[in-house]
Order: structure tokens, then C-alpha cells, then sequence
């Protein structure tokens, strides 16, 4: 669907409730062209399907948006750090606005005081750590900017996704 104006998607709503606009898992393919705007591009093959909105992914197994997702905030393009989300939306950042700058601690800290209920999974033998928000189902993940000596206060935001 094309719109007139973009599509207002608050970071804040969908860390803590999982709203991503009209968007929820579990809708199909079909719904989502006749209720959001066009994807940017896609990528399928064999049953699954990935709808690409700037730096944003919807994806599908089968007919069925099963996540949403992003793994990488910096653009090759510009050499910038953003929550791009294409020219069909437009990301309200909340407390992301410079990806690059946002670590472990900082979004450890707006979550206290955001009263969210959430937990942080240490999965440094895979090179991450999680934060669950057990409210939205929204995974935020992060990084060791240094990789010889990681602490919490070294972990970079890397990526999100909400799964079914």
C-alpha cells in the first residue's frame, strides 16, 4: 500500500509493549500489503520471507509474520549509525537515537526507570548478552565493543527482534 505520509513507529512502545504501529505476529502477508505500506524490498525462498524496511525486517514462514527484527544499526551507504526504517516509516528513537552510543548499562538504567519487567540473559559463550522484556517479548541484544575484556559496561547495543 502507498501511503501519503509515513508511518510513525515509537521505539519506547514497541521496547515495552511490542506495538509496532497496526503490526502483530501472527498476520499475514496479505493483511500487512492492505494495512502498511510496501516493503522497501524482500528476500524469499522455500517458505520463508524476509520483508526489508530500511534497516527493518519483517519475517515470514510461510504466509505468517513471525518476527520482527533488526541486526545491524549502521549504514554502509552513509558510514552513519541509525534506526532507519525506509522512507514508508519513521522511527521515533526514544533512548536510541545514536545506536552506537546506547550500552548495556544505559538501557539496563532506562528500564529501572521505566519500571519494565525484564531479565538479562548472559549468552557470552555465544558473544552476547540479552535483555528480555517480558511484558512486549521484545529481545534487545548486545555486544562487547571490546572484545579482550568485556564488562557490562562494554556491551553495545547490537540488535532486537520480537519472535513468535
Amino acid at each position: 500500500m502507498k501511503l501519503n505520509d509515513p508511518v510513525p513507529v515509537k521505539m519506547r512502545d514497541f521496547v515495552l509493549n511490542g506495538i509496532f504501529d497496526c503490526i502483530e505476529l501472527g498476520q499475514t502477508k496479505e493483511w500487512i500489503l492492505n494495512n502498511f505500506p510496501d516493503p522497501d524490498d524482500w528476500d524469499g525462498n522455500l517458505g520463508w520471507e524476509i520483508w526489508r524496511y530500511g534497516l527493518f525486517e519483517f519475517h515470514f514462514t510461510g504466509n505468517i509474520l513471525d518476527a520482527i527484527f533488526c541486526d545491524s544499526f549502521y549504514e554502509f551507504a552513509t558510514g552513519e549509525w541509525s534506526l532507519n526504517a525506509g522512507p514508508s516509516i519513521v522511527v521515533e528513537p526514544w533512548v536510541f537515537a545514536d545506536p552506537s552510543k546506547m550500552g548495556l548499562v544505559d538501557v539496563i538504567r532506562t528500564l529501572i526507570r521505566e519500571s519494565a519487567d525484564f531479565s538479562v540473559n548472559n549468552k557470552l559463550s555465544l558473544g552476547y548478552v540479552a535483555v528480555n522484556i517480558r511484558r512486549s517479548g521484545v529481545e534487545l541484544g548486545f555486544a562487547p565493543s571490546d572484545e579482550d575484556e568485556p564488562d557490562a559496561g562494554a556491551y553495545q547495543f547490537g540488535w532486537f527482534s520480537l519472535k513468535k
